[in-house]
């Protein structure tokens, strides 16, 4: 497994460690597990983009039909 810098003082430090053993800094390796949820989160918003894209732009013939149903099933005011 490979080591990470402290956040405090960037020596490196063990993921799974609790503290830093140089600084005490507590939980040195939070930095990335954020950095893993910020990719992941960024991937999400990518892959929503493009179906987005696909669906409005790219491909409005495929989706008119299911547009045209939901419309005649709405309810008239």
């Amino acid at each position: 497994m490979a080591l990470v810098s402290c956040r405090q003082c960037d020596s490196e430090v063990s993921p799974k460690a609790t503290a830093c053993p140089k600084c005490g800094e507590p939980d040195p390796s939070r930095q990335g597990r954020n950095k893993a949820l910020r990719v992941r989160l960024f991937g999400l918003a990518i892959a929503l983009a493009a179906g987005s894209y696909l669906w409005l732009v790219a491909l409005p013939d495929a989706t008119q039909g299911f547009k045209d149903g939901l419309h005649a099933t709405a309810p008239q005011r």
